[in-house]
C-alpha cells in the first residue's frame, strides 16, 4: 500500500502498533522493520503431549514457529510503499490491521 506519511511517522506507528501487542523489535534500518513475538503454540496439543510424555513438549516447543513480522518502506514517487509478511496466521492478521489503519495516499 502506498502512504503519504513521513518515513518516521510509519516507524512511529509500527512501533507503537506492534509493542501494544507485545512484538520486540529484532531488527530496523532506513526501510525494514523485523518484528518478533512469543512462540505459535497450540497449548492444548502442548498440553497432551505434556501429559503424554513430558520430552514431547519439550520438544513440540522447541520447534514452535515464532511470530514473525517483516515490515518494508519503500519511497515511490514522493510517498512510501509499505509491504509485509507475516509468517504465521496471527502475525499475518496483526501486519493486515497495522496496513489498514494507515492513511492511503491519494
Amino acid at each position: 500500500m502506498k502512504t503519504s506519511l513521513p518515513r518516521n511517522e510509519i516507524f512511529s506507528r509500527a512501533l507503537t502498533q506492534f509493542g501494544a501487542a507485545h512484538y520486540n523489535v529484532q531488527s530496523q534500518s532506513e526501510t525494514s522493520i523485523i518484528l518478533n513475538n512469543g512462540k505459535d503454540i497450540n497449548w492444548i496439543l502442548f498440553v497432551v503431549f505434556f501429559c503424554l510424555a513430558g520430552i514431547g513438549a519439550i520438544i513440540y516447543w522447541a520447534i514452535a514457529k515464532q511470530h514473525q513480522i517483516a515490515i518494508n518502506i519503500m519511497p515511490v514517487d514522493g510517498r512510501f510503499e509499505i509491504t509485509g509478511t507475516g509468517n504465521t496466521a496471527k502475525a499475518q492478521q496483526t501486519l493486515n490491521t497495522f496496513l489498514s489503519s494507515l492513511p492511503s495516499a491519494s
